[in-house]
């Protein structure tokens, strides 16, 4: 596991969803469950195989929007959890590491790589 983010709070403030990033993939995890794993976004179909995400972050105030920095392909790519198990777009972003929603405007991203910061 390289990356973990928090997914969801209920209405108590408890988080209840989990997401880890590794070789195979982001899994989703629901602590709710028995069974906690509920599913992996795949990477496999697109342009990440093999390479797990250094950094992941959740949109504030969403909840379905995920963007993780995959530096060993010097990518950033987003995910809308709700509708697709792989990245409906990506951005090259050179041995990006870091990447972070804005908390003031969340449709803009900020990411940070070896050629520096980017907005996005």
């Amino acid at each position: 596991v390289t990356s973990l983010e928090w997914l969801h709070s209920d209405e108590t403030g408890n988080d209840l969803e989990l997401l880890a990033s590794s070789s195979v993939g982001i899994r989703r995890y629901d602590l709710r469950l028995r069974m906690p794993e509920v599913f992996t976004y795949n990477t496999e179909l697109g342009p990440f195989h093999d390479a797990p995400a250094a950094k992941m972050q959740i949109q504030p105030g969403t909840n379905h929007l995920l963007a993780a920095a995959v530096p060993t392909k010097n990518m950033v790519a987003l995910w809308d959890l709700r509708y697709s198990r792989v990245p409906m777009q990506s951005f090259e972003h050179d041995n990006v590491k870091g990447v972070e929603f804005c908390p003031l405007r969340r449709n803009t991203l900020a990411t940070g790589g070896q050629d520096g910061i980017r907005l996005w």
